[in-house]
């Protein structure tokens, strides 16, 4: 939490972010002036482009100051790991990076945390080759395992909603809304399973419409102010509570209808169960 009060200011939407360092200024630089020039004022841009666009200018403006501060703060490192269907040993493959982690909506699941499980333990493995002594080489299909190796103080979950129709070569939108809770437990992900790794909900990007390119994005946002649930409208700032900002569809103040379908979640990380530990068990 102190990294965050460092770059972002105080986490009340309603008090204005300090301009007092320089990592701050090189994240406005990014979100106003370069994403002015760059993105086409006339066309819908999705909200995860737009976020992915940030991070990247982030990230090459980073590399010039604090790399490991960047990478500690929002980038996910996952190790997928492949068993063999026929001789059973499992397989390390090549470790993914991201600044989150991209989870599918499907039917049979009714939470945010139904599908993270499938993401980590359901995930189909693509067929490949297996080298063990006993397969040597023959194409199997294997099962994937995804393994969380860091884990970042901040985490965006982007929750996969619209999907590509190659018929009509559009995106539409899938409209089944997962139950989201304000606390993420990631502990029995990671490598060091005994280790706590816990979340506590901050943010909710809601989308409204039925496509990707059409449609109206706002964001409720938990501050640490004594009211500290508010929704976000484009320049409009409103007070809700606890249960609107966990709601999933969102009716946001001043719409009728509960019409906006959770699409990206953050989260930042609970630090204290970790000092907890550490504190029963010492330092690994």
């Amino acid at each position: 939490m102190r990294l965050v009060e460092e770059y972002w200011g105080p986490t009340d939407p309603i008090i204005p972010i300090r301009s007092n360092s320089q990592f701050l200024q090189g994240i406005k630089t990014a979100a106003f002036e370069i994403t002015r020039a760059t993105l086409n004022p006339r066309h819908q841009e999705d909200a995860t482009e737009a976020m992915g666009f940030l991070f990247d200018q982030l990230a090459e403006f980073e590399s010039q100051l604090r790399t490991e501060q960047y990478n500690a703060l929002f980038r996910v490192y996952l190790v997928p790991f492949h068993t063999c269907q026929v001789c059973g040993v499992e397989t390390e493959s090549r470790e993914n990076t991201d600044v989150g982690i991209a989870i599918d909506v499907l039917t049979q699941h009714n939470t945010v945390d139904d599908a993270i499980q499938y993401k980590f333990r359901n995930d189909p493995g693509p067929q490949s080759a297996c080298h063990s002594d006993i397969c040597n080489g023959a194409n199997t299909v294997k099962d994937q395992l995804w393994v969380l190796r860091a884990a970042p103080r901040i985490l965006r979950v982007t929750l996969l909603l619209f999907n590509h129709n190659p018929v009509t070569n559009t995106y539409q939108k899938n409209m089944h809304a997962l139950k989201i809770g304000e606390e993420l437990d990631l502990t029995q992900y990671q490598e060091c399973k005994g280790v706590p790794l816990k979340y506590r909900l901050s943010a909710v990007v809601p989308h409204s419409g039925p496509r990707a390119n059409a449609g109206h994005y706002v964001a409720s946002v938990r501050s640490q102010g004594e009211n500290p649930y508010y929704n976000i409208n484009d320049r409009q700032v409103g007070q809700i509570d606890g249960a609107a900002f966990t709601a999933n569809p969102q009716r946001p103040p001043g719409f009728k209808s509960a019409g906006f379908q959770a699409y990206i979640l953050t989260y930042i990380r609970d630090e204290a169960p970790l000092e907890q530990y550490l504190r029963e068990h010492g330092p690994r």
